[in-house]
């Protein structure tokens, strides 16, 4: 039996996470808010968990890959990037 919160995307549940928070900081939150390990997060964007543990540790990930990662987190693009 599936919860009301499965309803919800992960850009409600997490709220409103500090505009200056960087993309590896954003990348990692919605992550855990969406309740994805590394690892499954990483193939649901199609990279290796080591490109994944990258991008939460600060490197930049490809401006291509800004959209996987995005639907993979169930975030917007633009709540990913931090534009209003």
């Amino acid at each position: 039996m599936s919860s009301p919160l499965d309803k919800i995307s992960a850009d409600t549940r997490i709220g409103t996470m500090n505009k200056q928070a960087t993309l590896s900081a954003r990348i990692k939150h919605a992550r855990v808010a969406a309740g994805l390990s590394v690892r499954s997060a990483a193939e649901g964007a199609g990279v290796s968990a080591a490109a994944w543990y990258q991008w939460e540790d600060g490197a930049q990930p490809m401006a291509t890959r800004l959209p996987d990662i995005a639907r993979t987190l169930l975030v917007s693009l633009e709540h990913l990037v931090g534009s209003p």
